[in-house]
């Protein structure tokens, strides 16, 4: 759709970006998994642990499209 919507550089642009981001979220679960087993966390906990840090992710982001105080 890239290709075609708007030509060769632009889809290879896309294509490098989303093979970057593929490549980082590896990496992150990568390191979620070092993390885990540092702190012998049990199988039950890491369930629950990434999605209190995901949640936080996004209260963090939507707080940014708060005005700012003056």
């Amino acid at each position: 759709m890239v290709y075609l919507a708007r030509g060769p550089q632009r889809s290879l642009e896309f294509l490098t970006g989303y093979l970057v981001e593929e490549s980082l979220s590896v990496d992150n679960m990568f390191i979620f998994i070092l993390i885990f087993q540092f702190f012998k966390i049990s199988g039950r906990a890491p369930a629950a642990d990434p999605q209190v840090g995901i949640l936080g992710a996004v209260i963090m982001r939507l707080s940014s499209f708060l005005p700012a105080s003056p």
